[in-house]
């Protein structure tokens, strides 16, 4: 019984449109892909909670300055603290972004963005990846995906996602007990990862 290679690369969302570290690792694993055959996995990590990640580099096109482009969030303890698949996008941002697009991008990856829907910030970068054609024939496997998260091997610190506040936030766990300063008054969190 032979067994299909499996070629399996892993990203947060890291801006609505792909940074060129993440081009490059799908490029890498098609080039591999296409010596050795199998399939490809892209490993998802949809649970980080930075807002630093998701940043768009965009240059100006008359300019060539960089301009640093971000989702607006819902709420501000969102911002900071809940992972990328729960990070509620502000009803404002989509329209004020595609205004501000014609200064660094052209018109066909304009009409991507805006054809481009979701709620959360995880889900939209993932549906512009997809759009743009870049995941064709590459599996996707979401970090926060709880099935995936049951079948994880047993392991003692931790991140889990745990309610505070009315939004559910990333909290780092050690031997079952959280530890994040913010959360110290919260002393009976389940901590299942």
């Amino acid at each position: 019984m032979s067994v299909e290679p499996i070629i399996a690369f892993g990203q947060q969302p890291c801006g609505f449109f792909p940074r060129r570290f993440l081009v490059a690792k799908i490029r890498t694993a098609r080039r591999m892909q296409a010596q050795m055959g199998g399939r490809i996995v892209f490993f998802y990590h949809d649970s980080d909670h930075d807002p630093r990640e998701t940043r768009t580099i965009l240059r100006h096109r008359a300019t060539g300055e960089p301009a640093l482009l971000n989702f607006a969030v819902a709420t501000k303890l969102q911002r900071k603290f809940s992972p990328l698949y729960l990070k509620r996008i502000a009803p404002y941002w989509h329209g004020k972004t595609v205004g501000q697009l014609p200064n660094y991008v052209d018109g066909r990856m304009i009409d991507l963005f805006r054809k481009t829907s979701a709620e959360t910030v995880a889900d939209f970068c993932l549906e512009m990846y997809i759009n743009m054609g870049l995941l064709d024939r590459i599996d996707v496997v979401r970090s926060s995906d709880p099935a995936l998260r049951r079948r994880a091997c047993e392991v003692s610190d931790y991140f889990v996602d745990v309610p505070y506040e009315g939004e559910i936030v990333r909290a780092r766990a050690k031997d079952g007990a959280p530890f994040p300063r913010y959360m110290s008054s919260q002393p009976s969190l389940s901590m299942s990862p």
